[in-house]
């Protein structure tokens, strides 16, 4: 986690390759190092685009893509599980 100059929590990467930063997407989670947001890569993959098509699609690397998909697959878990 990185901190304004106030001391305020400005980026957060919970999981690798993964980062949420305010001022990318609006927040959204995203690939690190891209405004790439996890959730269209995962919608990409459930519509039936490959891991491979997806990375080459975006000029990443089939773990970036894998690390998105498992990514917003335990967001979904919690989400179910808060229910």
């Amino acid at each position: 986690m990185t901190f304004d100059r106030r001391g305020v929590a400005s980026t957060w990467s919970p999981e690798f390759e993964i980062v949420i930063d305010p001022q990318i997407q609006f927040g959204r989670p995203c690939i690190k190092g891209t405004r790439i947001p996890t959730g269209d890569i995962v919608d990409m993959f459930e519509v039936g685009d490959t891991v491979p098509y997806i990375a080459h699609s975006f000029g990443l690397t089939e773990e970036q893509i894998e690390n998105a998909i498992a990514w917003e697959g335990k967001l979904a878990t919690k989400k179910v599980s808060n229910r």
